[in-house]
């Protein structure tokens, strides 16, 4: 299905949803009212009757006149109806009091006034005391809320199961999923459970990752970061990668050499790195500029350097891969989110005349994903027997996740590199979050039903056996 097809759809659906739950709200509030209204008449009955019962009316039953006294308690009735109705009015003010003063609340915050103030704090070394009054603030409001929250879970516990699921719904939405109520969890356990997805994250999948990592050791993705070493990797699952040079160059000692690409041993992104195509053909990526001879190269190393792009003098020589070789196009970049034995997202980026990008689904579907919104284009995507091999490829390897990239080379795809933290990957949209944030449960779930049955990932396992002690100590 195409992309504009997809988000007619979603949109239908959406629009469906917020109609059935304005729906139910109106018909929440209509039998509210329906039912205080009952209370009242049955107030009013009661009174009714107990006058009916009384001596004094039966004794003046054939006059039907009433007396002072019955007339009083009548009188004395509706003032009380009166006076329920005014706290009820009461009642309604001082709710419009406190979302005024939410509303107040949330405009002195707003990031026009509060990011000056940081700065100025910044500025007058004051940081420290602004940031702790931020931090209780965020604390106390953040109970404050939790406890609202509950509460309102518990009033609707025994509630119609339709209004239920509608609120819990909307309390779930709002809430990261360490603070959703355990009484709402607990009614998913039941029948027709309200949408947990907002629970998942895939953000805070991958910061739990590392905090894994931080009490346990390196875990199994993380030793792919070595480049030298995940080649070896990659040789032994028989995948096209480029050649290399194993040696490590300084400045000055880099080789000269055509076709072929110059990158710091210890660098991410673009920063450092340069495209060779001839002698007097050099393209500095992160500036996007042309050099002409090895003396504008060798400066705008020395720059990289300098300025703190690239930290340590140690680079590395690999093979130039082509998307077009006799019109010199580099093969664009093709970064597949993987997650053991599946691919959710495809991220392919060309980097000439200017950096851009394109977000894929397997099914070939373009999506927007809150990262790099402003400089999309309509990619090529890749085929799927090319997303079937790095599905393959990812299920070798005993993690939930991990980036694998590529270059888009003229005969397929040519293996780059191993990603085990994605830069920025808490910029993705709410929505991608959550649906990346699914894909990294259900790989985790496979993964452990994968253990359990005895998958033994041999030629992962030589090869860390061969390279962990190394990779250990030079980390």
């Amino acid at each position: 299905m195409r992309n504009t097809e997809m988000d007619a759809l979603e949109k239908a659906l959406q629009r469906a949803v917020e109609k059935e739950n304005e729906l139910l709200n109106e018909l929440m509030k209509k039998e509210k009212a329906i039912e205080l209204n009952e209370q009242l008449t049955a107030k009013n009955q009661k009174e009714y009757q107990k006058i009916k019962a009384s001596r004094t009316w039966k004794a003046t039953a054939p006059f039907r006149v009433l007396t002072p006294r019955l007339r009083k308690r009548l009188k004395e009735q509706e003032a009380h109806i009166l006076e329920l109705q005014s706290e009820l009015e009461d009642t309604k003010r001082s709710l419009r009091h406190t979302e005024e003063r939410l509303k107040i609340e949330i405009e002195k915050r707003d990031q026009e006034q509060l990011f000056p103030m940081l700065r100025e704090a910044k500025k007058n070394g004051d940081m420290m005391r602004l940031l702790d009054q931020i931090i209780e603030l965020k604390k106390t409001n953040k109970t404050h809320f939790a406890n609202a929250f509950k509460y309102i879970a518990s009033l609707y516990k025994h509630d119609r199961r339709d209004y239920r699921n509608m609120i819990y719904h909307k309390i779930v939405s709002s809430l990261p999923p360490e603070d959703i109520p355990e009484v709402i969890v607990r009614s998913m356990m039941g029948e027709k459970p309200t949408d947990l997805k907002q629970a998942a994250s895939f953000r805070k999948s991958l910061t739990m990752r590392q905090r894994q990592n931080q009490l346990t050791g390196p875990l199994p993705e993380w030793f792919l970061e070595h480049k030298a070493a995940s080649y070896q990797l990659i040789d032994a699952l028989n995948v096209t990668r480029p050649w290399t040079d194993d040696a490590t160059y300084d400045l000055m000692t880099i080789p000269k050499r055509e076709k072929c690409v110059i990158k710091p041993v210890n660098g991410a992104g673009s920063r450092g790195v340069y495209l060779v195509h001839g002698f007097h053909d050099i393209m500095d990526i992160k500036r996007a500029k042309r050099l002409s001879d090895r003396k504008q190269l060798e400066s705008s190393m020395k720059q990289d350097l300098d300025a703190g792009w690239v930290a340590d003098d140690a680079w590395s020589v690999e093979e130039l891969i082509y998307e077009n070789a006799e019109a010199k196009t580099p093969a664009r970049d093709i970064k597949c989110y993987c997650f053991y034995g599946e691919v959710a997202l495809i991220l392919e980026i060309i980097r000439s005349p200017e950096l851009k990008y394109c977000w894929w689904t397997v099914d070939g579907s373009r999506l927007r994903t809150g990262k790099y919104d402003e400089d999309l284009f309509n990619g090529e995507g890749i085929t799927k027997d090319e997303v079937d091999q790095v599905a393959q490829l990812c299920a070798n390897i005993p993690t939930p996740f991990i980036r694998i990239d590529f270059l888009k080379g003229e005969s397929g795809l040519v293996f780059g590199e191993f990603t085990p933290k994605p830069g920025n990957y808490d910029a993705f949209n709410e929505t991608i979050d959550q649906w990346l944030g699914d894909h990294f449960l259900q790989a985790e779930a496979r993964l452990t039903s994968d253990l359990l049955s005895g998958k033994r990932f041999g030629t992962y396992n030589e090869w860390i056996m061969a390279w962990k002690d190394h990779l250990i100590h030079t980390d």
